[in-house]
């Protein structure tokens, strides 16, 4: 019966990467010369260095932050196209992120990433950690040597951030204990704020006022909480859909939104039971099933999702407040694809 549940859930809605490849068409040369900038930039003169390099650019995922990033820049560019201070932006925030999830792979000693072999697979987590290093290094003195340190200001400020939350989620995965409140803001700052920066270095980036800026991030930020929440509610999905392992989180004794939905309207019986499944799953995988079918059961995925929505909701109303433009319509587009997407 799971597996229909899981269908049931899941089955309707299966965007593709033909959203984002849509808005890709849509910033056309635009993208174009982001990513030449991007080859430009990450290079070195080492063969080694030059091989891993190149695998991480040919990898690097979806790419949300930068697309986020060039189109808050479209729309508050007072000449109508963008330029290397748009580029460099973009460029930063995304190998931030990128950096970030070299070295996630080394903590959590995965050996896959988005659907190829890790960066820690190939070359080992001591080469990982180095390359993750080399990224933030060169991506950051690029900004500083080209005397952008507005935006080099910007993005540092975000830093400390998605280390503390990431802090915080391991220290309460440890205790067994989550809140609501602790739960949004341990998103909030391992998520959302590098994808809130992101839309607000657009805008700086394009000479944006402080109050503009400010908007920018607002907006992102909101999306960013959507996002991380949209990840939580896949972590349930069937490893055949998103080419993850299924309630990964849940084996590292992480409480997600889809769980705390439900344990917040349990008894004390209930959540005391659910807790030593959770204890227990190391040597007993078989309560992860359990644990799972009871977090559909009892609609933790609606709950979650619902949350989700009124989070992309307001991102919309922020967005619709700027002039119609194309960069408008495709940030409405990832609001959509944020919602919808299956993987």
């Amino acid at each position: 019966m799971r597996n229909l549940k899981f269908c049931l859930t899941f089955a309707g809605s299966h965007p593709t990467m033909d959203t984002l490849n849509k808005i890709k068409e849509t910033l056309g040369a635009e993208m174009t010369r982001y990513e030449a900038f991007v080859l430009s930039a990450l290079q070195s003169d080492n063969e080694h260095v030059s091989d891993m390099l190149n695998y991480i650019i040919a990898n690097r995922g979806k790419g949300i932050r930068p697309i986020l990033s060039l189109l808050m820049a479209g729309i508050h560019s007072q000449s109508g196209s963008l330029g290397k201070r748009n580029y460099l932006a973009a460029l930063i925030v995304e190998m931030l992120h990128t950096a970030s999830l070299v070295h996630d792979d080394v903590v959590d000693k995965a050996v896959v990433r988005h659907g190829n072999s890790s960066v820690n697979a190939i070359w080992g987590p001591h080469s990982a950690v180095l390359v993750g290093d080399y990224i933030l290094a060169r991506t950051f003195s690029m900004g500083m040597e080209s005397g952008q340190f507005d935006i080099v200001n910007y993005i540092t400020g975000c830093m400390s951030a998605l280390c503390e939350g990431e802090l915080i989620q391991s220290h309460q995965s440890k205790k067994f204990e989550m809140t609501r409140n602790i739960y949004l803001d341990i998103i909030f700052k391992k998520t959302a704020t590098l994808i809130g920066t992101s839309c607000g270095v657009g805008a700086l980036s394009s000479g944006a006022p402080s109050v503009a800026t400010g908007l920018a991030r607002q907006a992102g930020l909101y999306m960013g909480m959507a996002f991380q929440i949209k990840d939580d509610i896949l972590d349930y999905a069937p490893q055949a859909q998103t080419g993850k392992s299924s309630c990964a989180d849940l084996r590292e004794h992480k409480i997600t939104l889809p769980l705390l939905a439900v344990l917040e309207k349990c008894s004390e019986m209930e959540q005391q039971h659910t807790f030593s499944l959770l204890k227990e799953c190391d040597d007993q995988p078989a309560n992860i099933t359990a644990v799972c079918d009871f977090v559909i059961a009892r609609g933790g995925l609606e709950a979650a999702a619902q949350v989700m929505n009124d989070y992309l909701d307001k991102a919309r109303k922020l967005i619709l407040t700027y002039r119609s433009s194309k960069y408008r319509e495709s940030l409405l587009e990832i609001c959509d694809y944020i919602g919808e997407r299956d993987k």
